[in-house]
């Protein structure tokens, strides 16, 4: 489906759950993803070789879901060897990285979507983020680095000079045919 225009079909998306040994976790996560407000949403979840519960859990969410496509890697790939193939396997045409321990808030997806149509050159919608850390410590996570940079070269300096905060981009909607002309 076309992402562009007012008459086009609404974009598919696929959160990519890079999972290692997250059983603790993993099920807050896929909970927060199964909330999305936005209705094609693909949850793509990778395990990497998981000693622990990770697989179990996310089985059985699946067998509850059935918009969720399980990957179990036969031995650990990293989590860059894991990421690339979910990229490779998504069915999406807008890919976001939904980590095993990261929640979203039910509009995150559709209001990422409105945010890059907006912007038919974008490849890239993301919002800030709260990083919570125990039960009390809240912090606001603001990457602003990139507004106003025009032009591969340019945002691929900035990025590289991995200003404070550089990780909050990682986390917003991208485009699948961005990603595999780059090759993950």
């Amino acid at each position: 489906p076309s992402i562009l225009g007012s008459n086009s079909a609404k974009p598919r998306v696929t959160a990519i759950v890079p999972a290692f040994n997250s059983g603790e976790f993993i099920g807050r996560t896929l909970d927060s993803l199964a909330a999305q407000t936005w209705g094609d949403l693909e949850i793509l979840v990778g395990d990497d070789a998981s000693t622990d519960d990770t697989l179990q859990v996310v089985r059985e969410f699946a067998a509850e879901h059935s918009n969720v496509r399980i990957v179990a890697q036969e031995f650990n790939l990293g989590w860059v060897g894991n990421s690339n193939d979910l990229m490779k396997r998504a069915a999406g045409d807008l890919f976001f990285f939904a980590f095993h321990d990261d929640l979203v808030m039910p509009e995150y997806v559709a209001r990422l979507v409105e945010a890059r149509e907006k912007n038919p050159k974008a490849v890239l919608a993301f919002s800030d983020m709260m990083l919570v850390e125990g039960e009390e410590q809240r912090h606001q996570r603001v990457f602003t680095a990139l507004e106003g940079v025009h032009g591969r070269l340019s945002r691929g300096i900035v990025l590289a000079k991995r200003p404070e905060n550089w990780w909050v981009s990682i986390h917003g909607l991208f485009s699948a045919s961005a990603a595999h002309s780059i090759g993950g």
